[in-house]
């Protein structure tokens, strides 16, 4: 696998010859072992290619692992290496062991690695990319390391304009000039999830950049035109029943002083995005700060920021999710007594992106820790075998839900009566 030879070239450009063998198939995670190649000291370890922060209970883990290892004379070497970071818990317990004992372990995460990664491989620094890529991608968002068969590359990706959602990407070789090559850049942006609805620009598509047209992702759901439009959710002007669904989700979200998280699970079909749409019309209308958004059109983390920047307002500029807290906390200052829903449609689609699931999975936590009169609203189909890095995803809130049971699309015969009646008057179907 290419991350594994990512390893292999990184190890040994740090001086060691290692053995990498895969240990779980539920995410990247890789055993390490070697030896120096200076003193021939011995070496174990563990590699992380994980999308979430790691925790204590995975550091310690390793620990005790190791242990056998670290108590031997000579004592091997212990490094653990994860393109995450690490957690305050497990910050605080490699702190701990550090203090109280004679073990020493080698942790590069996150950014760290990142950096180490790009000075062993002489990649391009951060801002060094940043300059090259300057006039190809104005205003850049994120820099990723991406290992190919054809050689290490930076991607850059960003925007033309300040604050627009991503919209491009380009390439940057160890040379530190931008790659051209049109073959690599298309197998990329095949390849990669996050790249697929970006355009490739390199140095000779330069005058081209003013043509791409600004990414962007809607705000709302596209409903139905009329009543008989089936295909679409039906919104405000085209919706009957449910009244004891949209009292109950506004009484959840109205009634709170603290942050909420609200599931609405149910079958395909059923009429969770038209409920959605009712819902964020009728807030919206009474005069609280909603942001209501198709999740299918998200691609990336930085998609994720954006919204929330979206939601919070453009009073409160966010650089990263660390960022977030602050920024709704002074957002909810501001509400007087109104409050203030991010609501997602079609959840599930995020399964299939870690990153995406991630970033979501840092604002629910968000908001729910929060005393503020700010809530989190997504549905999810419940009928479909969805997975999320080879593990079955439970997505159980155990604060509240709007309904985790299925049911139809009419629920009683009031309702239906309700729709035909409105189909006889403004569309004139007659009864059969």
């Amino acid at each position: 696998m290419l991350f594994e030879e990512l390893l292999r070239t990184y190890l040994r450009g740090s001086g060691f010859e290692v053995d990498i063998n895969r240990r779980k198939t539920s995410s990247l995670e890789y055993d390490l072992h070697g030896r120096h190649d200076v003193d021939n000291h011995p070496l174990i370890g563990e590699a992380k290619a994980h999308t979430e922060t790691i925790g204590g209970k995975e550091v310690s883990a390793f620990v005790g692992k190791a242990l056998p290892f670290l108590v031997q004379t000579p004592p091997y070497s212990a490094v653990f290496l994860s393109i995450s970071s690490l957690s305050p818990e497990a910050e605080d317990y490699l702190r701990n062991l550090h203090e109280k004992t004679s073990f020493r372990l080698s942790v590069k995460c996150g950014s760290e690695l990142e950096s180490h990664i790009r000075e062993v491989l002489k990649l391009p620094t951060v801002d060094g990319a940043k300059s090259t890529t300057k006039e190809l991608v104005p205003f850049a968002s994120t820099q990723s390391i991406v290992h190919t068969n054809r050689g290490t590359f930076i991607a850059v990706v960003g925007s033309g304009q300040e604050g627009a959602f991503d919209d491009r990407f380009a390439l940057v070789g160890s040379s530190g000039s931008t790659v051209s090559d049109q073959s690599l850049l298309q197998m990329l942006r095949t390849s990669l999830p996050a790249l697929q609805e970006l355009e490739a620009v390199w140095e000779k598509s330069a005058p081209l950049n003013i043509n791409i047209p600004a990414r962007e992702i809607p705000s709302g759901l596209i409903t139905a035109v009329d009543w008989l439009d089936y295909r679409r959710p039906a919104g405000f002007a085209h919706f009957v029943g449910r009244k004891d669904k949209i009292q109950r989700a506004g009484a959840l979200v109205s009634g709170q002083g603290t942050g909420l998280v609200v599931e609405l699970k149910a079958r395909s079909g059923v009429g969770k995005s038209s409920l959605l749409s009712v819902l964020a019309h009728q807030w919206s209308t009474a005069g609280h700060r909603v942001e209501l958004h198709d999740a299918r059109d998200v691609q990336s983390g930085e998609d994720v920021l954006k919204l929330i920047q979206r939601f919070v307002g453009p009073s409160y500029k966010l650089a990263s999710f660390e960022e977030a807290n602050d920024a709704i906390a002074r957002m909810s200052e501001n509400l007087a007594d109104k409050h203030a829903v991010f609501i997602v449609d079609q959840f599930e689609s995020t399964f299939l992106a870690p990153e995406v699931y991630t970033a979501y999975e840092y604002l629910a936590l968000c908001i729910a820790r929060g005393s503020w009169p700010v809530s989190m609203l997504f549905s999810r189909k419940d009928d479909l075998l969805t997975t999320h890095d080879d593990m079955l995803v439970s997505c159980h809130i155990p604060d509240d839900c709007i309904d985790s049971k299925r049911y139809p699309l009419f629920m009683a015969r009031a309702v239906l009566k309700e729709l035909i009646e409105s189909l006889q008057s403004t569309q004139g179907v007659k009864p059969c």
